[in-house]
């Protein structure tokens, strides 16, 4: 790259702070990929919401949601008094005239809680019908209100319906869940109740305005800086790749073709005598602040059993040599022996390969790897 092009990148960031984007944690939910079913969430409400199942968080849930109606009717002026005794009931999809389904129905002889939950999808209920329906108890409107439940704030356009979002409700929650976290340390459910919270977070977190600004206004050398990590990661793979034809040894270089992940984290150094033998260098951490260099013997599959057969004779004349640490993660790959020191600095990130191949041979991973072959 020019230098003209490098001194104007390292110009533009002395002067700006780029900003920090909040990283999504991913959940169950996503791995399920139901995350934003609002079938989903509303099943997962409900069984939060009844006090006598199983999750130990008795009417954490339902007081939550009385508190914020309170707030809410007050800062809409509206005359409600919603209040529940220990027997109430909660309905999922209660069907109304018309074949329209209330999604939550919240009620006891004397209280009505109509929810309409929205994750994604557009708010064009019936919402009248649900409000009239002859098939909810018949109670005054001072006892009756129904709720917008969303990701963002939205106006409903009806006087009988408030909006409270998923956030709202899971903040109002997790802000008194602590006492019972300490009564029951091993609760699952709240391990469950955990990964939903994280879920609507990230449903709900969306790019900032001033995020987008910064980018617009910077789009040009946002870019090129963008250009010039992609630059310098492929520079590392091609480095560590090469290093594997400059070692003294025939060994087959394996870019794992097989897990697109793991392209752009590591390489294997397959032995020719033994596919499950292999000299592991992980290059993902260099391009973030750590700034390391894995290099691991590694034994896979079955060759895992037969070293640990013969695990003190291949060690007795390496003792302090090297980091020794034949730990089986799981009975598909167990590491041997490791370095875990290399930081090469801008210069030797230039010639990565010869410094690949310098810390093998100085930290006796080549030494260790020909005995372990030699016993497969």
């Amino acid at each position: 790259m020019p230098d003209n092009y490098i001194h104007e990148l390292t110009n533009f960031l002395k002067e700006n702070n780029i900003p920090a984007i909040e990283k999504k944690e991913t959940t169950f939910l996503e791995i399920a990929r139901q995350p934003h079913y609002e079938n989903v969430i509303s099943n997962i409400y409900a069984f939060f919401l009844n006090p006598y199942e199983k999750h130990k968080l008795d009417e954490l849930f339902i007081s939550s949601l009385l508190h914020l109606i309170e707030k809410k009717v007050v800062i809409n002026n509206l005359q409600k008094q919603i209040s529940f005794s220990n027997d109430f009931e909660i309905e999922r999809e209660k069907g109304t005239e018309g074949r329209k389904r209330i999604d939550l129905l919240i009620t006891d002889n004397e209280n009505v809680i109509i929810i309409e939950s929205k994750i994604y999808h557009e708010l064009n209920n019936p919402l009248g019908t649900y409000w009239n329906s002859k098939r909810l108890p018949k109670v005054s409107d001072e006892k009756k209100i129904g709720i917008i439940l969303t990701l963002w704030q939205q106006n409903s356009n009806n006087k009988n319906y408030i909006n409270i979002t998923h956030i709202e409700w899971l903040d109002e929650i997790f802000e008194h869940i602590k006492p019972y976290k300490e009564e029951n340390k091993d609760n699952k459910f709240i391990v469950f109740l955990e990964d939903l919270y994280q879920n609507i977070k990230n449903l709900t977190n969306k790019m900032k305005e001033k995020e987008i600004e910064f980018y617009k206004n910077n789009v040009s050398k946002v870019n090129k800086a963008v250009d010039l990590k992609f630059a310098i990661r492929n520079h590392i793979i091609n480095e560590v790749e090469r290093a594997c034809g400059l070692l003294d040894k025939k060994l087959s270089l394996d870019k794992i073709s097989r897990h697109k992940y793991n392209q752009k984290r590591l390489r294997y150094y397959r032995s020719k005598k033994d596919k499950n033998l292999v000299i592991t260098v992980v290059f993902e951490k260099l391009l973030n602040e750590k700034g390391e260099l894995y290099i691991i013997v590694e034994l896979q599959h079955k060759s895992i059993k037969k070293i640990q057969e013969k695990y003190d004779e291949i060690t007795r004349d390496l003792e302090g040599t090297l980091n020794i640490s034949f730990k089986t993660t799981n009975k598909n790959y167990a590491h041997f022996a490791h370095i875990s020191d290399c930081k090469p600095n801008a210069e030797e990130i230039e010639n990565l390969s010869l410094y690949i191949v310098r810390k093998i041979k100085e930290n006796h991973i080549l030494q260790i790897f020909n005995k372990i072959e030699d016993n497969l």
